[in-house]
């Protein structure tokens, strides 16, 4: 266990099937749905933090379409074998549709948004989760072997806390055309991702040592599945009403998946 007290940052350690506590009393109750809540009220800047039910179910149901896959097995052939003793760590997890697909024998998901933890303890039985802060996150020093950060904020001096030495960081991010035949539906004026500034927010001690990408293009003949995937996405939400409306009556939709794969070993 990689758990963390957020009070006083000693281990956590599950008591029983219910209850995890640290060596100086403090308790944290696991919910009938399998997770725990490490997030204090103190790092909360709302009353519920992370993204909206909407954006979350709207997620979930796309990606559960399979969409991105291809980035899934990407990922997974970039990992190494810790079939046995690793753990690997999604911060900002959301539903848990990521980690959920990795294979590894120790396996936890944070993310702040207490609505998307639930779903995710619900749909991964053998995944840990908590509800916590990518800013303050409630983990171990030096106890990750791999942790993942796919399309989430990461706050740098945090990864390289938790990671152990020679770990790595996954971290997944747009690449400069994904889902621009979107952007030209929905904007007047679509721009590509900026990727310069890509690698400036890593610490002096994660050293890059791959980077790839992963394009494919998606049809996606459910509409459904498409009004799930505007939803998702927070150019939907800045686009107007009449933008929105049109968009939403497409029975198909072309378009392109681009990421970017950077993965960073830390010395």
């Amino acid at each position: 266990m990689i758990f963390a007290c957020p009070v006083c940052h000693e281990a956590l350690l599950l008591r029983d099937a219910r209850h995890f506590a640290c060596v100086n009393g403090h308790h944290f109750d696991r919910a009938k749905e399998g997770y725990v809540n490490l997030l204090l009220a103190n790092q909360k800047k709302s009353s519920d933090p992370g993204d909206s039910k909407t954006m979350i179910q709207a997620r979930r149901l796309f990606l559960n379409g399979g969409y991105y896959q291809p980035l899934i097995a990407a990922i997974s052939q970039l990992l190494p074998d810790f079939s046995n003793d690793g753990a690997i760590l999604d911060v900002g997890c959301g539903e848990g549709y990521y980690i959920g697909q990795v294979e590894c024998s120790q396996r936890y998901g944070i993310d702040i948004s207490k609505i998307a933890i639930r779903y995710a303890a619900k749909g991964y039985r053998n995944v840990e989760f908590a509800v916590g802060s990518a800013m303050n996150l409630p983990i171990l020093d030096n106890s990750v072997d791999i942790m993942l950060s796919i399309f989430a904020p990461l706050d740098i001096a945090e990864a390289v806390r938790v990671i152990k030495k020679d770990g790595l960081l996954v971290k997944v991010r747009p690449n400069s055309n994904h889902l621009f035949e979107l952007k030209q539906l929905l904007y007047d004026t679509p721009q590509t991702h900026d990727i310069s500034a890509l690698l400036s927010d890593m610490s002096d001690r994660l050293r890059g040592i791959h980077s790839e990408a992963v394009t494919y293009t998606l049809q996606i003949a459910n509409i459904e599945h498409i009004q799930a995937l505007l939803q998702m996405t927070p150019y939907y939400w800045h686009a107007t009403s009449v933008q929105q409306n049109q968009v939403s009556k497409l029975e198909e939709l072309q378009v392109t998946a681009d990421f970017r794969i950077d993965i960073y070993r830390l010395a």
